[in-house]
């Protein structure tokens, strides 16, 4: 019963979350009824962008090599917007998924989806790899790195928003190290604010060595 209950409110609960956030976007009282179709239409075809996530995810789902050459791939507006649609898509089936989260992040960013639902989707790939897929720190850094890898490639003025998703997810000194690293010093300001934060760290390890 426990793991069921569990499974119920980790996976199915944050599915229909997933399905209700793609509704109430439909639902902006904004959009003319022209917009509201052309949006459903866009949400069920197929695409050949789609195809290739499919073949991902069946393939090599946690190999980031191979959502980076399709993240290259990318060569209009157009693309990137059919991009978006389908990482939202696949949010509803695997709303856990890291790859999905962080792909979905850079594919949002693209289409220039908003700082608010990029933020998320990059503060939810870090927060799942960690607690639900239980991945060392070894290899949550690497998705970190390579999640401002892409935004500084593809969509460089969300970094902000995808560190500050970075950051929420405890503030790690690997992780703001990667920021500081990784990002102009003009990106997040947040980051820079917790200069003391980072002395602290640096003078504890150094504590440690001696």
């Amino acid at each position: 019963t426990r793991v069921l209950t569990t499974f119920i409110y980790q996976t199915i609960e944050a599915s229909r979350r997933a399905a209700i956030a793609e509704m109430i976007d439909w639902a902006d009282p904004g959009k003319s009824g022209e917009e509201l179709r052309q949006g459903l239409v866009e949400y069920l075809q197929e695409t050949e962008v789609g195809r290739e996530v499919d073949e991902i995810m069946l393939e090599a789902e946690l190999d980031f090599s191979r959502w980076q050459s399709l993240l290259r791939s990318i060569r209009s507006r157009q693309d990137a917007h059919e991009l978006a649609v389908e990482m939202r898509r696949k949010t509803e089936s695997y709303p856990d998924h890291p790859a999905v989260l962080g792909v979905g992040c850079v594919a949002l960013a693209m289409d220039d989806r908003g700082t608010e639902a990029v933020r998320e989707y990059s503060a939810a790939a870090i927060s799942n790899l960690k607690t639900r897929y239980q991945k060392d720190p070894e290899e949550i850094g690497a998705l970190v790195s390579w999640l401002l890898e892409q935004i500084q490639h593809h969509a460089q003025r969300y970094a902000p928003a995808v560190t500050q998703g970075i950051l929420e997810q405890g503030g790690e000194p690997v992780y703001r190290q990667l920021i500081q690293k990784r990002m102009p010093r003009q990106t997040h300001p947040l980051l820079f604010s917790t200069g003391l934060s980072l002395l602290v760290d640096k003078a504890t390890d150094l504590i440690q060595e001696l």
